[in-house]
């Protein structure tokens, strides 16, 4: 009988079949897109996941940056749930966005056809399910259609008989080989926990996390591409998921009765209500992003938030067609309404409908409509004749989808913002070594940071690896402690290493986390007629302006940035006072920090060290903390005391002092406060801004070649470097006899690692000063990285 049944539906209906809508959540083909899309442009709005895939991930078009899926990679992963349902008859049951092997697609549309993908194969729908009170998935212990007056529901408007072909890919087996409600929740899905049943659980966030680490180290760059490509895709099944809890019958394990009995029959409930009104759009008006501490808590936390999980907030403020007043103790009637409407026939009709309030305080006009045998049932008691008369209908409908689908796009951003919300900063040692430092606001512990770098080869290598102990945990602003970096002769990018983390985060046991650091050099320069800011790659590429400047006016100098990379200290005159400023890299908000010019940071980054203005044209030297502001003179004598650098060990300072007689370079230590005059007794000549070598055995300054020049006379300034342990003095550039009608000017050192240093310099015969390297063992010039009609000077290399 139950064939005959199946093969009448299938005569009845086969011209249907094809048209219908997704079987059991929010419609795939238009629903699910829809909401992922819009979580996607609020996430993207909010500016947070772009800025980690470009800045810490040095994917430079971010989101939209291109991967491509390639065969025989991810051997455990079968190849047809990449290319699945691309090409199956029937519009509804074919995938819109699909996905094939060797395309491009960019990160938006992966994570948007992984949303998608996710009903297909459809038979992993039955993992979409949470019973937030009984904390299982779709088990059917309970059936809600065996009352008599529900069935006399169907007969109610507006019942259609449309849409039947919703069951028959079901009833026919054709898209659910292996249904089987064994209670496998929707959280047991996400988690990577399977069943006897079904023991397949591809995409699940589990396999998101190790995509994500495979795509920061694999070792060919097709596979590296191939894992991004899979990341986005598994983070939009999972996106879905999450997504099917804005169904109320998701919630309350009310799958035969309301997939079933209602699309069969009456061909509508509020699934079909969106994907057949196609208005998710229209009422999904949302900015917000909600939070939570694990990936769990985004579906039900068991009240140990503030904020509800999705599912529980469903489950507790909605109806699912069979669970109408029954089985669940909310939601509550407040009261009873009753409305006129005009029927189809034209005549006017009273309709009544009950009423309600959600837990968050908003206010439900058609919570569920009252039933025609309403009156019949008076003597059960308001609450029993509610439980067997009332039903829901497309007001119903229209009520809950204004309130539930703002709301699960805002869980669905969140859940986005979650999974790329770790961060670390990289503090670069002088010496060549780094250091990790959490700036995520949750502990690290229990993980592994692991460093690599590309060679020339075309292969990517680990470097070095640095383990938390079981017992350590990496608080939020915790450093580590020096990982050794030996610099590899082979690096494809000189100076770019890959940073990842792969452990506990916060309450998240297995996290990832990645961070691209790249050397960069800062400068300043006036090529567009006024002083501005940039930055470039080591061979003078990828040229960027950091500090745009309209006005000739204003002056930018000495840009430094923090050991961490967060941060960039310079000069500027912008508010018509020679001072401090700060740049916050990640944020890009600008402040002023004190008077004075020529900052540089200590080492631990906490501090700031500058010259400013005391008595007339005195300057001296000055301390300031960065984070309380609190200020310490350091010098306090007759002398001009200018251009201060910190040691690489954060303990003595180097600075230019004009004496009676000429400018030397000063060792102050902070240690003892005790001075040292370096230079006093070489020779008679100036020596200037002071540059300390990373092994800080070394300092390189400007020097001239004369102790006085006549008027109109071409200077000549050359780069020395002084051996601290021999006293012995070098000149690097000697460019005493080229350039005769504009001098020679080469200054402002800056070491890029012990055997090179960044100056600025004129000597290509121009009448600017343009970017160059050096050799710090004296093998003269080595390149040039600018060369604009304009003075580009203060180098600084990060």
């Amino acid at each position: 009988m139950h064939r005959r049944l199946i093969l009448l539906i299938i005569i009845l209906e086969i011209s249907g079949i094809f048209v219908t809508s997704e079987l059991y959540g929010f419609g795939s083909n238009y629903t699910h897109p829809t909401i992922t899309i819009l979580a996607l442009d609020n996430v993207i709005r909010n500016g947070q996941m772009d800025r980690y895939l470009k800045e810490e991930l040095d994917i430079q078009d971010g989101i939209i940056g291109k991967f491509t899926f390639h065969r025989n990679i991810s051997e455990e992963l079968p190849e047809n749930e990449i290319e699945r349902n691309n090409n199956v008859p029937g519009k509804t049951l074919r995938r819109g966005y699909p996905t094939r092997y060797g395309r491009e697609y960019d990160g938006r549309y992966l994570i948007i056809s992984g949303s998608e993908a996710e009903d297909h194969p459809t038979e992993r729908s039955q993992h979409h399910f949470l019973d937030p009170v009984s904390n299982k998935g779709l088990d059917n212990n309970y059936n809600g259609a065996g009352v008599f007056a529900d069935f006399l529901a169907l007969f109610y408007p507006p019942a259609e008989q449309s849409n039947v072909g919703r069951f028959i890919c079901a009833a026919v087996s054709l898209c659910e080989p292996s249904f089987n409600l064994d209670g496998t929740s929707a959280i047991d899905r996400v988690e990577g926990r399977t069943s006897n049943i079904y023991p397949y659980n591809y995409f699940a966030w589990p396999d998101t996390r190790e995509y994500f680490y495979n795509a920061l180290t694999a070792e060919t760059e097709e596979e590296r591409d191939h894992y991004f490509a899979l990341m986005f895709f598994s983070l939009g099944h999972n996106l879905h998921i999450l997504e099917d809890m804005g169904v109320p019958a998701h919630t309350r394990n009310d799958f035969l009765y309301d997939h079933i009995w209602h699309g069969l029959i009456k061909g509508l409930y509020i699934e079909g209500y969106l994907e057949s009104g196609r208005m998710v759009e229209k009422i999904a008006d949302t900015e917000e992003i909600v939070s939570f501490n694990k990936v769990s808590d985004f579906w039900d936390n068991n009240g140990t938030s503030g904020l509800p999980g999705l599912a529980e907030y469903v489950n507790h403020n909605f109806f699912s067609e069979g669970t109408v007043f029954k089985k669940y103790e909310y939601p509550e009637q407040i009261s009873i309404e009753a409305y006129n409407i005009t029927a189809e026939d034209g005549q006017n009709d009273i309709v009544q409908y009950y009423t309600g309030r959600t837990s968050d305080g908003i206010d439900i006009q058609h919570l569920a409509a009252v039933g025609l045998l309403h009156s019949e049932f008076e003597p059960f008691g308001n609450q029993d004749r509610a439980k067997y008369t009332a039903y829901l209908d497309p007001y119903c409908y229209k009520d809950y989808s204004e309130i539930i689908i703002p709301r699960v796009v805002s869980y669905v951003s969140g859940l986005i913002e979650y999974f790329f919300r770790g961060k670390i900063a990289v503090i670069k040692e002088r010496t060549g070594g780094l250091k990790i430092k959490n700036i995520s606001t949750e502990p690290v512990s229990e993980g592994v940071f692991e460093v690599y770098y590309d060679s020339t080869s075309g292969t990517r290598n680990r470097l070095a690896l640095y383990a938390l102990s079981g017992e350590t945990a990496l608080l939020p602003g915790d450093v580590t402690g020096d990982i050794v970096i030996n610099t590899p002769e082979d690096n494809v990018s000189p100076g770019r290493f890959i940073i990842v983390y792969k452990g506990r985060l916060g309450d998240e046991d297995y996290s990832v986390i990645g961070k691209v650091i790249s050397s960069r050099v800062y400068f300043v320069s006036d090529r567009n007629g006024s002083s501005e800011i940039y930055s470039m790659d080591m061979d003078g590429n990828d040229l960027k302006v950091l500090m745009s400047n309209p006005d000739p006016e204003i002056t930018y100098t000495h840009p430094v940035v923090s050991p961490d990379g967060e941060m960039m200290a310079f000069h500027s005159n912008m508010d018509y006072v020679d001072a401090i400023w700060i740049k916050d890299s990640r944020t890009g908000e600008i402040t002023r920090l004190t008077d004075g010019v020529w900052p540089d940071w200590s080492p631990d980054g906490r501090r700031i060290v500058y010259c400013k203005n005391t008595t007339g044209d005195k300057r001296d030297i000055f301390i300031i903390d960065i984070e309380t502001h609190e200020e310490i003179r350091l010098t306090d004598d007759l002398y001009t005391n200018l251009f201060p650098a910190w040691s690489p060990d954060g303990s003595m300072i180097a600075y230019t002092s004009v004496r009676e007689s000429k400018s030397d370079i000063i060792l102050r230590d902070l240690s003892g406060n005790k001075s040292q005059n370096l230079t006093e007794t070489i020779d008679n000549l100036d020596r200037w801004k002071a540059a300390w070598s990373p092994d800080g055995r070394k300092i390189a300054y400007e020097k001239p070649t004369k102790i006085v020049y006549s008027p109109g006379e071409p200077l000549f300034v050359n780069i020395h470097i002084l051996d601290l342990d021999t006293g012995l003095e070098t000149n690097l550039t000697n460019t005493d006899a080229n350039n005769k009608e504009f001098g020679i000017w080469n200054g402002t050192p800056y070491w890029i690692d012990e055997n090179n240093i960044a100056i600025e310099s004129n000597v290509a015969e121009e009448p600017w000063t343009d970017i160059w390297v050096i050799d710090s063992n004296g093998n003269g010039f080595i390149k040039s990285l600018t060369s604009s009609s304009g003075d580009d000077g203060y180098p600084f290399v990060w």
